[in-house]
């Protein structure tokens, strides 16, 4: 299957190579940088010499530009081929505190306007849950996946033709 990578297609963004985007089944997929230690805003205090901050604040400043237009790009490209659903993949889980907020109500506002099903699917606290009407848009689930396991996992599957469109089931990895 073909993949699109931001730097291919945002070129003011070429740094970002982790964010990538995919179509399957009607639905877009997109991996967007969104990291833990609330998306890099905390102090880099394990590093040789201490915290970098001028450093930290300016990669911060850039990687949350080149999200922000990574989430608009999937749900834009979603409006443009009528998908029937996003699936948004990150690592943290978006809550509502400084680090995260912004992102958190860009997807929260495009999930709006996309009026269809969006699974937004993350890891960071490393425990399964569910969250339907996420921030309270009906069309919006959180999933959150096992983590720092290799005895768990999430299969996720799509049915364009179901109103749900995604599904998933936990699983166990059999051992012995």
């Amino acid at each position: 299957m073909s993949v699109t990578d931001q730097p291919g297609e945002q070129p003011r963004h070429e740094d970002y190579v982790e964010n990538v985007r995919f179509e399957r089944s009607g639905v877009v997929f997109a991996t967007v940088h969104v990291v833990g230690s609330e998306n890099d805003l905390e102090p880099w205090d394990e590093l040789a010499g201490g915290d970098r901050r001028a450093l930290r604040l300016a990669e911060f400043a850039q990687r949350r530009a080149a999200n922000l237009d990574w989430i608009d790009a999937a749900f834009d490209r979603a409006e443009s081929t009528n998908a029937v659903g996003v699936l948004l993949m990150i690592q943290a889980e978006p809550t509502d505190s400084q680090g995260f907020r912004v992102e958190r109500e860009r997807i929260v506002q495009q999930a709006t306007a996309f009026g269809r099903p969006v699974l937004l699917v993350h890891g960071d606290e490393h425990v399964y849950e569910v969250e339907p009407q996420y921030a309270g848009v009906p069309t919006l689930t959180r999933l959150e996946t096992f983590g720092a396991t290799a005895t768990e996992w999430l299969r996720v599957t799509v049915n364009p033709r179901s109103p749900e469109v995604f599904g998933w089931q936990p699983q166990s990895v059999p051992t012995g």
